[in-house]
């Protein structure tokens, strides 16, 4: 009798077992042979993309971002194409504005503001800690962007035609467009501020975080969207 009851107490053990294991076959996904091979050909790996971007310089061969900053959430996805991505650290402006102004504060501790006089006699003593402001401002200005090490940059999807930028410095500034809607990039290197300009079919300019989220060659940048999207047209100011 105690065997008995033993043997139908593991019996009843045994059942949800049966169970669970008909139930893990009948929700696995059965893929058929054309379905496995149409994966590994068109869905490469996370390997295979950090790869890729081993070779092109974007990510260092412990994972980590490599020379270009690139952020953590741009080491994966396929999709992506055309990555870009400055940071304060790598912008030569901060650094001269940072010696700019320790050059002009260096030298308003060298002056005297009584004897900042001219060859006719007349003096400006007030001069003095107004170029000292105006140089401590600068470097304070130039240190900042060291030490915050913003980051700028843009992005494109392959796949979907989104075009999307960021800027830390001006958090403002930061958005994306689909290129289906952009007709014309239109650029212009002959003026004193360089600018990049993307234009619907009626003409309007669309909103864009300009120059600096770009690469600085402007005019390769725009050939290659037009060779990726073949509908839009580049326009050279002349």
């Amino acid at each position: 009798m105690h065997a008995a009851r033993v043997q139908g107490k593991s019996g009843a053990r045994g059942c949800p077992l049966r169970h669970a294991t008909k139930m893990s076959r009948a929700t696995s996904p059965v893929l058929r042979p054309e379905e496995e091979k149409y994966r590994s050909e068109k869905l490469p790996g996370k390997g295979a993309v950090n790869s890729g971007l081993e070779s092109q310089g974007l990510l260092t061969a412990n994972g980590q971002a490599g020379g270009m900053g690139i952020a953590p959430d741009m080491q994966d996805g396929p999709d992506w194409v055309m990555v870009h991505q400055a940071s304060g650290r790598k912008d030569l402006r901060a650094y001269l504005m940072l010696v700019f102004g320790l050059g002009f504060v260096i030298a308003c501790l060298a002056v005297d503001p009584a004897t900042n006089c001219d060859e006719s006699g007349e003096c400006a003593p007030w001069l003095v800690p107004v170029a000292f402001g105006m140089g401590a401002l600068f470097a304070l200005g130039g240190l900042m962007g060291i030490l915050r090490n913003p980051r700028r940059g843009s992005r494109i999807n392959a796949v979907t035609g989104e075009l999307m930028w960021w800027n830390e410095i001006h958090a403002s500034a930061s958005g994306s467009l689909m290129l289906a809607d952009v007709a014309v990039i239109r650029v212009d290197t002959k003026s004193d501020t360089p600018t990049v300009t993307p234009l619907n079919a009626q003409g309007r300019s669309m909103p864009f975080g300009g120059t600096e989220v770009i690469t600085w060659r402007l005019e390769q940048w725009a050939r290659e969207v037009q060779a990726r999207f073949p509908h839009i047209a580049v326009e050279m100011v002349a």
